[in-house]
């Protein structure tokens, strides 16, 4: 009975190693998933289809990482082996593989998802959200009701929504040159979540129509009215976020844009500028330190303007803290920003 009893516990925890291999096999992406959808971007020079490329690899080195991974030290080290403009990208990605990870464990769960992610590096608590949002872009993409559960279960009303931003990013990325539909899907949501939607949505235009502003304002004009200023904070995001190391190129972006969204834009820079700041320090500082005075100014400014207006927010009882974070910054930026830029 008991030679067995040890033979079904045998087979038992074989057969479950199996299905963890099988399992991390079938969520494993290659890391140059992203090339066939590059080809159909508005991208035509080749330093910023390399740059949209290696970003792809690193975001999706992250992502396989977490899959394949028991030390989550791995994750960090990997992150740190790529050049520093591109770490954040494979942070955020190892944060989509939290959750096929957590169902293929026994070990984690979905409730441990920011504390597993801090452990790796606190730095990156903003690109986590994001990057769960992008897996539950792809695992519950025609469920909004599920997502918004899910996100209802969060405890961190200052960061939640961003899990919006990467759900909206996700389907204008990789959906929406296929699926225009996927425009108005952000309507299908409730509340402050369909404004965080389009902040995603509009973050990815940056990526689809990077070498033609044109084409990405005519987009954003197809977005419900209410939430064309979201799509432009978002914009704000990616183009800061991407040339962090050319802030002059993305500040000056800013004169492209019809002035009554100019503010939006600046909102979403000043917060790409702090989350880059937070991310890594010392290369934040490398970067900045090499503006022209003005632009160093508003850099930093976007910094002190950040900090303030979370450090208010966190005061904020309720589910409201991410808007009012984004209210304060908007007060602050729309006068200052607007009359620095050249």
């Amino acid at each position: 009975m008991m030679l067995q009893l040890a033979a079904m516990a045998g087979g038992l925890a074989l057969g479950t190693l199996s299905f963890f291999k099988f399992g991390h096999r079938i969520f494993k992406k290659n890391l140059n998933a992203m090339e066939p959808m590059i080809k159909g971007f508005a991208i035509a020079s080749q330093e910023n289809i390399e740059k949209v490329r290696k970003i792809g690899i690193a975001f999706f080195t992250g992502y396989n990482a977490m899959l394949e991974h028991k030390d989550l030290n791995e994750i960090r080290m990997a992150a740190e082996a790529l050049p520093p403009f591109y770490a954040p990208f494979c942070y955020e990605g190892s944060a989509m593989g939290f959750s096929p990870k957590a169902f293929l464990s026994l070990k984690y769960s979905r409730g441990d998802f920011e504390k597993t992610m801090l452990s790796i590096n606190p730095n990156y608590a903003f690109l986590y959200f994001i990057g769960l949002g992008f897996w539950y872009g792809f695992r519950y993409r025609h469920s909004p009701r599920k997502v918004e559960k899910l996100i209802a279960r969060i405890d961190r009303s200052e960061l939640k929504y961003l899990v919006m931003d990467g759900y909206g990013f996700k389907h204008g990325f990789f959906d929406y040159l296929k699926n225009p539909k996927v425009r108005d899907k952000g309507l299908e949501f409730h509340g402050y979540a369909r404004n965080t939607y389009y902040q995603g949505f509009g973050r990815a235009l940056w990526f689809v129509f990077m070498e033609a502003p044109g084409k990405i304002f005519e987009h954003i004009a197809l977005a419900p009215e209410p939430y064309r200023e979201d799509c432009y904070a978002g914009l704000g995001v990616a183009v800061a976020f991407t040339n962090i190391n050319n802030l002059k190129f993305a500040f000056d972006f800013a004169g492209l844009i019809e002035e009554r969204y100019r503010p939006h834009f600046y909102l979403g820079a000043s917060i790409a500028v702090y989350t880059r700041y937070l991310n890594d320090r010392d290369y934040f500082e490398e970067q900045v330190g090499r503006l022209e005075p003005s632009y160093q100014a508003l850099a930093r400014r976007a910094v002190e303007i950040n900090q303030s207006a979370f450090q208010m927010s966190m005061a904020v009882v309720g589910d409201n803290s991410y808007l009012k974070w984004r209210e304060y910054i908007l007060n602050d930026v729309a006068g200052e920003f607007a009359g620095s830029i050249r």
